[in-house]
């Protein structure tokens, strides 16, 4: 018969367990956005916020740790910069040019790190700070994943530890 345990997915608990220690939530399955598609970009953004939430579901983001890595990235650059432009439109406008295929995602944190003003709460500040120290921190790990993913696997635990730092809530205040 085996060990029952084993069979159970990770969200069930035995009469054991605390509920403290259940798992209610897979890495970004419950990711809160507040704003309307009105624009291209902004129904981009919202396909992607459906795509991790659907990804995160279940846990299947550690069954496609690669895939899930991407798209977290993107999620951030698109949320950084749709978040720039509406509080600091000059900002966007040298970082992101108009036309522009591609704009780079460590000038856009390196501004935001460099400009506490953006943050109308310096405990998201401190947070964004925190993640990406100098435009650096959890994107050169993703950077390393996509570029090299030789160097660099991508595991559902390292994704579980970006939002157990803070990134679904950085990412939620960024979509106000």
């Amino acid at each position: 018969r085996g060990d029952l345990k084993q069979w159970l997915p990770a969200t069930a608990t035995t009469a054991g367990k605390s509920k403290s220690s259940r798992q209610t939530e897979f890495y970004l399955e419950n990711l809160v956005y507040n704003f309307t598609a009105d624009s291209d970009e902004d129904r981009a953004l919202i396909a992607m916020c459906e795509e991790i939430k659907k990804v995160s579901k279940g846990g299947a983001y550690r069954q496609y740790p690669l895939a899930s890595s991407y798209l977290t990235r993107a999620l951030i650059e698109q949320s950084c910069k749709r978040y720039l432009k509406i509080n600091d439109s000059v900002a966007y406008g040298r970082i992101c040019p108009p036309g522009s295929r591609d704009s780079s995602l460590t000038r856009i944190l390196q501004h935001f790190c460099n400009n506490r003003a953006l943050f109308h709460d310096s405990n998201y500040y401190r947070l964004f700070v925190g993640l990406f120290p100098n435009g650096g921190g959890i994107k050169d790990m993703m950077d390393l994943n996509m570029h090299n993913p030789g160097l660099s696997m991508p595991t559902g635990t390292v994704l579980e530890g970006w939002v157990s730092g803070g990134l679904k809530k950085l990412l939620e205040y960024l979509l106000k």
